[in-house]
C-alpha cells in the first residue's frame, strides 16, 4: 500500500483490538503452561499438572481461534 492510500482508521483499530486479544490469550496460555510445569507440593498423587495445564491453554487457543471466526463472519 504506498503512502497515499493509507487504511481507514477504524480499519486500524479493528486490527490493533484483535491483535491485543490474541497477544492476551496468548499470555493467558503461557501463564497457565508455567504454572503446571512447577508442579508444587500439593499436587494430587496421580495427577499430571503439566498435562492439565497444556489441556487448559489448548482451550484458550481454541476459544480464541473461534473467536476470530466469529469476528470474521460479522
Amino acid at each position: 500500500m504506498s503512502e497515499t492510500q493509507r487504511p481507514p482508521e477504524a480499519t486500524v483499530e479493528s486490527r490493533l483490538e484483535r491483535l491485543e486479544r490474541k497477544v492476551d490469550v496468548l499470555s493467558d496460555a503461557l501463564r497457565v503452561l508455567a504454572h503446571g510445569s512447577e508442579g508444587g507440593p500439593l499436587a494430587e498423587p496421580g495427577a499430571d499438572p503439566a498435562a492439565q495445564a497444556a489441556r487448559q491453554a489448548y482451550e484458550l487457543l481454541l476459544t480464541l481461534q473461534q473467536r476470530e471466526g466469529q469476528d470474521a463472519g460479522k
